[in-house]
């Protein structure tokens, strides 16, 4: 009797998760749907199923993408006055996808890669949100588990230039920042894992830009530590090191910096 009642509650919590987040898929909306209430509820029970039956979640990829999109375009186009609550129901989304990409259709995966994520990236006034953008791909770059669960390498370096675009324009974010945790030191500790690791050669050519901010960084030990793998990469001889200076390294990257101090560090 006990485990009867068991799976009839599973049963109920998956039917409330399944119809809750389908209903919110027509009506999210920041100018005050009810529905839009009971996300807190679906999200909480589709956590509870992703622990004991992940693959029942697998099915709601297409709902739970449908309500992205949604929550996505009221979020951009509130500008600064965005709803903080559905920035927690975008990171939820984001969470349940993380690690099912492979799963959705071809139309799906283009829209998630090509025009959701660089939509908030380029279009969110809320810092937390395009942080934990930051976070989910440097998960993704992690992920030592099935490829095909995650993005493409062309997709990951995709990202992370759009990263580096909003970074160079994240004076939107000025008033959310802190000294100990910008929005910078999280991109650039994203951009360290990706030197450090031998099979992201490729892409290394192409964050190049990103790597030179790292060495203009604020934070000095996030600083230092990208001065120890240039110093890694180059010639140790006083001869070399002047021609990278000079002819090799392109430091139009730094812009109004003072270069000449990652210079003298680069002799040093």
């Amino acid at each position: 009797m006990y485990s009867l009642n068991l799976i009839k509650e599973k049963e109920k919590i998956k039917i409330i998760a399944r119809t809750t987040i389908g209903a919110n898929t027509a009506n999210v909306s920041s100018s005050g749907f009810v529905s839009i209430h009971t996300l807190p509820v679906a999200f909480g029970y589709l956590k509870i199923i992703e622990k004991q039956q992940p693959k029942y979640v697998d099915k709601l990829t297409p709902h739970i993408t449908k309500l992205l999109q949604k929550l996505i375009k009221d979020h951009t186009s509130a500008g600064v006055d965005y709803n903080p609550a559905f920035t927690e129901y975008i990171i939820e989304c984001l969470t349940l996808l993380k690690y099912r990409i492979g799963q959705l259709t071809s139309d799906l995966r283009k829209q998630f890669m090509n025009n959701f994520l660089p939509c908030l990236i380029e279009k969110s006034h809320d810092i937390t949100l395009v942080r934990a953008i930051i976070r989910l791909v440097y998960d993704w770059l992690k992920w030592r588990g099935d490829v095909q669960l995650v993005p493409s390498l062309k997709e990951k370096s995709q990202l992370l230039l759009k990263l580096l675009q909003c970074i160079d324009k994240s004076g939107r974010f000025h008033q959310q920042q802190t000294n100990d945790n910008d929005l910078t030191n999280s991109f650039l500790e994203l951009i360290l894992h990706v030197y450090q690791e031998s099979n992201y050669r490729e892409l290394c050519i192409k964050l190049e830009a990103a790597f030179i901010l790292g060495l203009k960084s604020t934070n000095q030990q996030l600083r230092k530590q990208f001065f120890l793998i240039l110093d890694k990469n180059l010639r140790k001889t006083l001869h070399d090191r002047l021609l990278f200076i000079f002819l090799s390294q392109n430091w139009e990257y730094l812009g109004q910096h003072y270069w000449i101090k990652q210079c003298l560090e680069v002799m040093s």
